[in-house]
């Protein structure tokens, strides 16, 4: 059965500033359109979670790219540069790859022999 991914603690508390920052703006927005003129000094400072939220996840987020992704987060459908499955290093594999390299016209290293 899928398991559910694990929660990263990090970028919860980014959304979650964020969250708070960007309900923090609409309200400055509405007192300002409703007249009010001078911001409490705990909005004008609870608007700055916005873009600190925006930053951490954005940072976060780089870091657990799928490109980036450590071994045990690896999907199923992992290739190799040459388009291979990674099957594992069997003998079978072996000689599957080389049959398929040859009817290809891709030397071992995966360069192609046919100059394209």
């Amino acid at each position: 059965m899928l398991q559910r991914p694990r929660r990263d603690p990090l970028l919860t508390v980014a959304m979650v500033l964020f969250t708070l920052g960007l309900v923090a703006l609409a309200v400055a927005f509405g007192l300002f359109a409703s007249g009010h003129r001078g911001l409490p000094l705990w909005l004008s400072l609870s608007i700055v979670l916005l873009p600190v939220g925006l930053a951490i996840g954005l940072v976060r987020s780089q870091r657990r790219a799928p490109g980036r992704s450590e071994p045990s987060q690896a999907t199923t459908d992992d290739t190799e540069d040459n388009g291979h499955p990674d099957d594992g290093p069997t003998a079978e594999n072996a000689e599957a790859r080389a049959e398929q390299d040859r009817a290809a016209g891709r030397t071992p290293d995966g360069a192609r022999t046919d100059g394209s």
